[in-house]
């Protein structure tokens, strides 16, 4: 299905999900499909938070389209927006459990945080720059996790 595009593989999974989820359930997320031999990134934004990616020494947020998180209505289209995408570029994903958590003051990490704790380099060294400061910031007494990339 991805052959298709990234518009036909989330569409068909929004269905997919709209027949398997109970009620009132749904899945948030944001999709990329990097195409090597176009140099393109196709994005769908669905119910989540758009991308950032490294490009000329900085990272930036990738603005697209926003559409509904998927499982909610069955026969939605969802529509992809593509960007060209270069060797060397980096390209982040998250979920609202990074910018919305939480300090034991009940203060948000937030995109501000999160931006300035995104550095330049391998993806590893950004991942675990990144982790650190959030981890520090929310409350590392309590934090047990640790990330895959450590």
């Amino acid at each position: 299905m991805a052959e298709n595009g990234l518009s036909a593989y989330v569409t068909a999974l929004n269905d997919a999900l709209c027949k398997r989820l109970a009620a009132g359930r749904f899945a948030a997320t944001t999709f990329l499909l990097y195409d090597p031999n176009k140099e393109t990134m196709e994005v769908i934004c669905a119910g989540q938070f758009d991308p950032w990616r490294w490009r000329n020494e900085a990272w930036e947020l990738v603005k697209v389209p926003h559409g509904l998180a998927l499982g909610i209505f069955s026969k939605q289209t969802f529509t992809a927006t593509s960007f060209p995408c270069t060797a060397g570029e980096k390209w982040l994903l998250f979920s609202d459990g990074i910018n919305e958590g939480r300090n034991p003051l009940g203060e948000e990490f937030g995109l501000d945080r999160l931006n300035t704790s995104l550095l330049a380099g391998h993806a590893a060294k950004v991942l675990h720059h990144a982790w650190t400061n959030w981890e520090n910031f929310v409350d590392t007494e309590t934090s047990t996790t640790t990330p895959a990339w450590r």
